[in-house]
């Protein structure tokens, strides 16, 4: 009997842990689905992820292509911009030059037309006329004395003028380059055309005076300091500077 009884308390026992471990087996089941049901969602969302990720690539694809289509509109854009400047700056210059022009024009004929503006320089001053200017050339080439070139480089003179020097007798010619502002090139033409007209007027061994002179209110600095060597005069608003008096520098006529 005691036999019987500890088998049934061995039975019961076992029972107990066969429940215990159902028990255990169930709540087991159940953590084991709620893991599944966690690794399903963590899968799913990893889909979306990789989804939203897809989609991000692909819209970086497309900013990076809109980016590089801006850059190369940039770059366009800028040259455009770059050739416009130029294309306005060559304007401005034209302008300018244009501008420069017209005042040199006008200015030349105030010179031509106002044999007053050069009494500084010489009494009863008179301007050679066209016609005299041709006859002359034309002489001077006859006689050998000028080439075709240079009577044509003569008869470029802006204004050439006759008159009596200011102290002493006799005849001084002027040789007159008129410019708004007057640079280095207007120095050497003045220079050289009052060579040439020595030589037009040269009769045997007499020889007038002729004097090299550029006219305008302003003059370059490096064009004063050649003038000044050269010994061209600067007929300037109605004053005449003789060589050695022309200023060795003059900032504000620099451009």
């Amino acid at each position: 009997e005691e036999t019987v009884q500890r088998l049934i308390e061995a039975q019961a026992q076992f029972e107990q842990r066969l429940t215990r471990l159902e028990e255990a087996m169930i709540r087991a089941e159940e953590r084991l689905t709620r893991l599944e049901e966690t690794v399903q969602r963590l899968i799913e969302a990893q889909a979306q992820f990789e989804q939203r990720l897809t989609r991000l690539e692909e819209a970086m694809i497309r900013a990076e292509e809109r980016l590089a289509r801006l850059e190369e509109a940039y770059i366009r854009i800028a040259e455009e911009v770059r050739q416009l400047t130029d294309a306005l700056r060559q304007m401005e210059r034209r302008l300018e030059g244009i501008q420069s022009n017209q005042r040199g024009r006008e200015l030349e004929e105030r010179y031509r037309t106002r044999p007053h503006r050069f009494d500084s320089l010489v009494e009863d001053p008179q301007i050679v006329a066209p016609a005299e200017v041709a006859r002359l050339l034309r002489a001077a080439r006859e006689a050998g004395r000028l080439t075709p070139g240079e009577a044509y480089e003569l008869g470029e003179t802006d204004v050439i003028v006759r008159g009596r020097p200011l102290r002493g007798q006799g005849t001084v010619y002027l040789a007159v380059e008129v410019s708004a502002t007057i640079d280095t090139d207007d120095v050497e033409r003045a220079l050289e055309r009052a060579r040439l007209l020595e030589r037009a007027l040269r009769r045997g061994r007499r020889r007038l005076q002729v004097w090299a002179v550029v006219a305008g209110p302003q003059m370059h600095a490096r064009a004063m300091v050649q003038a000044r060597a050269l010994g061209v005069w600067w007929l300037k608003d109605g004053r005449a500077l003789a060589p050695d008096q022309i200023p060795t520098a003059a900032p504000e006529s620099e451009p």
